[in-house]
């Protein structure tokens, strides 16, 4: 039995639960209507003089008993409601589909199958779920999409893909999506958490035609992509996702995980150190695919020419989050200090000399001691 038959079913016996409470209700009334009529019977039989107090008493618990039933119903309809909602078989209108309401009840990962591996030739993660839901996610895959230029390579798709994520996405840090950990939470909720996160970047590196995998920590989710044959390139759009803006509302996006090296990745923490069975970046690295090392963003010592032409080439690219990062501490350590001296002199001097510093409030720095990367934050003036 495929799980859609087994929903359909699960639709039907609450269906039937909520007519069954209805027809507890209408049996209620008719019995309670029948006694209220006896009750006036036996009053009209009733001795003159006699004090009527007792048929009042016994109206008033008849109406009280029809009450209390009514309300068991209302109450019986509105839990059998709440339970469809909360699994996710009743849409906003009633109709069998996804819902983006708040639930605190997070879908089991593989309660839509598993997504570790999608290199099959024919695959759609959602191949069990309900057409609705299909088609939604579909819509939010070809706006995605459609941002990658005709003949662009595998990298520039797995580029776009990450940026367009950390746009739309931000971080369920409450915990409260019902998708948070499936590709619907993503795409189209536009809420998630690292699994996600990771399994909605590898459904659209599928469809864009990059071999993807997700990889799985005990507390965390990333991914894992095949560049020039080599299953050796890590992302993680999860923490490069800062959901920070400057003040003109454009968010920034951080590169600090994206297209590294497994060890680069496990500098992080041990959030991002793999279970046995998803260590899939086993490949050789190369450091012409790699983010940090091909745009030379990666230094093995600190020179202010380096990082003056490093910011000045991501500022050219729109950026307002500029990074550079280190493969040795005593360049990091150099290069942190240099820069914030007295009052950031070496910063603003870099900016000048881009020559794009006017329409700055102000600038935030960020030494990030775990991946030895330097970080700038450019705020636009409101």
């Amino acid at each position: 039995m495929t799980k859609r038959i087994a929903k359909r079913m699960l639709i039907r016996v609450i269906e039937f639960l909520i007519f069954s409470f209805i027809l507890y209700a209408a049996k209620n009334v008719d019995t309670q209507a029948a006694a209220f009529d006896t009750v006036a019977e036996e009053a009209q039989l009733t001795a003159e003089g006699q004090e009527s107090k007792t048929f009042a008493e016994e109206l008033e618990e008849y109406l009280e008993t029809v009450i209390h039933a009514m309300a068991e119903v209302s109450e019986g309809i509105e839990q059998a409601e709440e339970f469809a909602e909360n699994i996710g078989l009743l849409g906003e209108t009633g109709e069998a589909g996804g819902t983006c309401e708040d639930t605190g009840i997070a879908l089991d990962e593989d309660f839509f199958g598993q997504i570790e591996d999608v290199t099959a030739e024919v695959f759609s993660y959602y191949n069990e779920a309900d057409d609705i839901m299909q088609q939604e996610i579909d819509e939010a895959v070809r706006e995605i999409l459609s941002k990658i230029p005709a003949g662009a390579s595998d990298r520039d798709k797995v580029r776009i893909i990450h940026d367009e994520l950390c746009r739309r996405v931000t971080y369920d840090s409450l915990q409260m999506s019902t998708y948070r950990k499936e590709i619907y939470g993503a795409l189209v909720c536009r809420r998630a958490v690292s699994a996600g996160y990771s399994k909605a970047f590898a459904y659209l590196c599928y469809c864009a035609g990059v071999p993807c995998r997700v990889a799985y920590g005990e507390t965390n989710a990333w991914n894992v992509v095949m560049l020039n044959g080599e299953w050796a390139y890590c992302i993680d759009v999860t923490w490069d996702d800062t959901d920070l803006f400057d003040a003109n509302g454009k968010e920034y996006i951080a590169y600090d995980n994206f297209l590294v090296t497994k060890e680069d990745l496990e500098k992080n923490g041990p959030e991002h150190v793999a279970l046995a069975e998803y260590d899939f970046c086993t490949g050789w690295f190369d450091e012409e695919v790699g983010f940090w090392e091909r745009n030379s963003y990666k230094m093995s010592s600190f020179t202010y020419d380096g990082v003056f032409r490093a910011f000045q080439t991501q500022f050219g690219l729109g950026r307002t989050l500029l990074e550079v990062r280190f493969d040795n501490d005593a360049a990091y350590q150099a290069a942190c200090r240099a820069l914030t001296e007295n009052n950031m002199e070496m910063i603003w001097d870099i900016l000048y000399g881009i020559g794009q510093v006017d329409g700055y409030e102000y600038v935030q720095w960020y030494c990030d001691d775990a991946t030895r990367t330097f970080q700038v934050y450019l705020d636009y003036a409101a």
